[in-house]
């Protein structure tokens, strides 16, 4: 086996990496999307503990995203809301703020 110090094989491999990262990068990627694919059970439990174990983090994270897109959470709200009245239709976000947009955020029964 060349390079037989322990160290100076760490050290070549971490160079190898440097000089082919983005090779790297690529495989990387490819090898946890079939990891994922292959595993869902797994993979729900790995994500459930890292939310248990991150909690703070990921309620910042969420906290951040509803308000980054308001208009985003208040269609999903809203979508809730008309599922929990037995209402008919389901409209996507972009769906929903083009019929806003055309009722003039007027409701299309009543006015």
């Amino acid at each position: 086996m060349p390079r037989k110090d322990p160290e100076e094989r760490r050290q070549y491999q971490r160079d190898y990496i440097k000089r082919t990262w983005l090779r790297h990068l690529e495989h990387s990627k490819e090898a946890m999307r079939r990891w994922r694919a292959n595993n869902p059970e797994k993979r729900l439990a790995r994500d459930r503990a890292y939310k248990q174990r991150h909690l703070e983090q990921v309620r910042a994270g969420h906290k951040r995203y509803r308000e980054k897109y308001p208009e985003k959470r208040r269609t999903v709200w809203q979508r809730r809301r008309a599922r929990e009245l037995g209402a008919p239709g389901n409209f996507s976000s972009a769906e929903w703020m083009q019929l806003l947009v055309e009722y003039e955020h007027r409701c299309a029964y009543c006015g």
